[in-house]
């Protein structure tokens, strides 16, 4: 016949096996969840997380970041227009006439002067409007001899 056990060894197992599951549900919880104020991305719906992608690449000058912010130009969020066309002019030296308070007629055609300055940069030619650094595959604003060059 099996001896019984102590009362204290089941509730001590009880109380591990919930623990454990607490922990567990925790641990899920903490992965599966991102932290929605350090969320960064041009194309997440949370509007800060947008402003804060759109700050990164200006403080990193990112090029690969270029054809998002142009995207971002077209917003209807003023604040996103503004600080795109900042990180575009820090990243590439020019705002190609675009204004972010403009009327949208203005706004859609400096777009589209930045969407064929920028296919015109990609595609290896400027055709003198600008052209991408062999070294760093940045963008350089057209008439920039010094930057494209580095003399």
């Amino acid at each position: 016949m099996p001896m019984p056990r102590p009362a204290h060894t089941c509730v001590s197992r009880v109380l591990a096996a919930v623990a454990l599951s607490v922990g567990a549900v925790w641990v899920a919880g903490v992965a599966g969840c991102a932290d929605p104020e350090s969320a960064v991305g041009f194309h997440e719906k949370d509007p800060a997380a947008r402003l804060r992608a759109i700050r990164q690449a200006a403080a990193t000058r990112d090029a690969s970041a270029v054809p998002s912010l142009i995207g971002l130009l077209q917003s209807d969020d003023p604040a996103e227009r503004l600080l795109a066309i900042g990180a575009l002019e820090r990243i590439t030296g020019e705002t190609r006439g675009y204004d972010h308070a403009a009327p949208i007629d203005e706004r859609n055609a400096a777009v589209e002067r930045w969407a064929s300055w920028y296919t015109g940069t990609s595609g290896g030619g400027g055709g003198g409007r600008g052209s991408m650094d062999a070294n760093t595959r940045a963008p350089t604003p057209a008439g920039d001899e010094r930057r494209r060059t580095g003399s």
